[in-house]
């Protein structure tokens, strides 16, 4: 078990917009993270399927955004990275990651869009969101968000536990004749302390030196080509970020990310991602640390058989002993379509993936000063499975992954202070195998179904457990809209098999299988004009994301949305 106090690194979380333009940060989670990794930042243009603007040449119409981490052509299954984040921290709060509201489906094509939002709930949780966008021509596009949400109160002392985050952000679309640039600015804020103590203990501390506060701005703008048809294709986007909490810790990071199209046939096409970033961060030591990684290769799309082959190669500056800071990785993915209802595909990649500590933050904001920082050297993962549609509304997945980690990192809590966190890694080559599979099924356009399951087992050489990280999740998420005016969701995740570190027994604590349900329901009044209540944790259970820290029991939100 290492502990390493001084070693940093910056990257940036996923969030999202959609409105007609999308700023979309990643997949999935508030300022979510893989293993060590949090995904790339994208600026994304989404036209919306009843939102209609201003009608744009077709030229204009932008191609989907070509991500250096996602499989090409129509490889479309994805290999799961080991997750930390889950959403279902009442600390996780993902501004304007709600689904589509039927307000917003009916908003009439207008130069100039305004949507508001309110509720408000139970433990004093309050909501207020803002969103404008105005399109000057079919040809440029601009906009702004604002939003508030907070809760008063929590489950441990009352408002001791309670936190709040504010996000306020522009944009800016400009279509070139074969080319786009995408703007953004965006400020975050967000305050809570930390309650992971006993509630009697806490009535005895100063509450001011518990509280913690995340300012965050980050500066983006991104170029690429939007002609589907051009042999060559690109796209650029340079980004800045600053971080800094309430106490002596800073992060600043400028990167550049770039993919590189070809075509030198109707089925042939060369490619190279790049990533590069300056990074520095600040606790007590100052610490610069480039990151490079790029990953040329050549893709092949046929009728039945796709490729990719191709290597994968970064660079740092960590200091592990007996590791290299040059990393030379595989890179191939192959499938075949047997017909409509059999897919087979096969994959071994590898890669360096990121961990800074914008990113850890996101996924567990109780962290001691210094934590330490190591980016996750992914040394390969093989990977096999097979997929299909049957009946033509029947979609399944079913996979089974191993790989090799070196400075994969756990949350443990603290020995001085066992309400903040430290990160242990394991150094030496872990291996993890992981097997899995999805189900979706379309009943009818109204009403749809997903399961997930997946399972993980660790080998890990000197961690005793992989603190904090699940050896199972499911998930199930059903969408109905039974009429016209009326939009309902269930989803629920499951996780079981963590563990925690107690720092004063010494001992290894199991923690509760976290059942988590929500609902989602929305009703459209009028044509602009909707109600909606979103309710979490309906099981009510008293679950530990982390050790010494209870979440939300049954929580909900009712409001209104309004739309001129």
């Amino acid at each position: 078990m290492h502990f390493l106090q001084n070693t940093f690194s910056l990257c940036l979380p996923p969030t999202g917009w959609a409105i007609s333009i999308a700023l979309l940060l990643g997949n999935g989670q508030a300022w979510a993270q893989g293993p060590g990794e949090v995904q790339n930042t994208r600026i994304e243009i989404i036209k919306e399927k009843q939102i209609r603007l201003q009608p744009a040449a077709k030229r204009y119409d932008p191609v989907p955004p070509l991500s250096p981490q996602t499989n090409e052509g129509t490889m479309v299954y994805e290999l799961k990275d080991v997750k930390l984040d889950l959403p279902l921290s009442d600390v996780e709060i993902n501004p304007f990651l709600e689904k589509q509201s039927l307000v917003k489906d009916l908003w009439e094509a207008k130069p100039l869009k305004i949507l508001l939002k309110g509720a408000y709930g139970n433990y004093a949780t309050s909501l207020a969101e803002v969103q404008a966008q105005y399109a000057l021509n079919e040809k440029q596009r601009f906009g702004a968000y604002f939003q508030h949400r907070a809760s008063g109160r929590g489950e441990v002392a009352d408002d001791f536990s309670g936190l709040s985050r504010n996000v306020l952000g522009l944009y800016g679309a400009f279509f070139l004749e074969n080319s786009a640039i995408l703007t953004q600015f965006e400020y975050r804020r967000q305050v809570n302390r930390f309650y992971g103590y006993e509630p009697r203990l806490i009535e005895t501390l100063d509450r001011d030196t518990l509280r913690q506060r995340f300012d965050r701005f980050r500066l983006a703008a991104q170029y690429r080509g939007i002609d589907a048809e051009a042999a060559f294709q690109y796209e650029a986007e340079l980004k800045i970020t600053a971080l800094a909490d309430a106490f002596a810790a800073s992060e600043a990071q400028i990167g550049l990310e770039g993919r590189l199209a070809y075509r030198v046939s109707e089925a042939g096409q060369l490619v190279m991602p790049l990533e590069a970033y300056l990074m520095q961060r600040k606790d007590g030591l100052t610490q610069n640390r480039p990151y490079l990684q790029a990953a040329p290769a050549f893709r092949y799309q046929g009728d039945r058989f796709g490729l990719l082959a191709g290597v994968r190669l970064a660079y740092e500056n960590e200091e592990v002993a007996g590791q290299n800071n040059f990393h030379l990785y595989p890179q191939f993915r192959g499938e075949y379509q047997l017909n409509e209802a059999l897919q087979l595909f096969a994959a071994l990649d590898g890669g360096l993936q990121r961990v800074s500590l914008d990113g850890l933050i996101a996924q567990n904001p109780f962290l001691a000063p210094q934590v330490a920082l190591l980016h996750t050297n992914q040394r390969w993962e093989a990977a096999l499975g097979l997929q299909g549609t049957l009946s033509g509304k029947l979609r399944y997945q079913l996979k089974g992954s191993y790989g090799q980690y070196e400075n994969l990192g756990f949350f443990l809590n603290q020995s001085l202070d066992t309400a903040r966190f430290v990160l242990a890694y394991e150094t030496n080559a872990a291996n993890i195998l992981q097997v899995g599979g999805q189900l979706g099924y379309e009943f009818s356009e109204k009403y749809q179904l997903k399961l997930g399951l997946d399972f993980f087992n660790y080998d890990l050489p000197t961690l005793e457990a992989p603190f904090h990280r699940p050896t199972f999740t499911a998930q199930v998420t059903a969408t109905a809209r039974p009429i016209e005016d009326l939009r309902l969701q269930l989803y629920a995740q499951v996780l079981g098999g963590l563990q925690a570190f107690e720092p004063i027994s010494g001992l290894r604590r199991s923690l509760d299988t976290i059942a988590d349900v929500s609902f989602e329901a929305e009703y459209l009044i009028f044509k602009n004009f909707s109600a909606f209540l979103l309710a979490n944790n309906l099981l009510a259970r008293a679950y530990s994301r982390y050790l010494y820290y209870p979440g939300q029991g049954f929580n909900f939100l009712i409001g209104l949305t309004y739309a001129f």
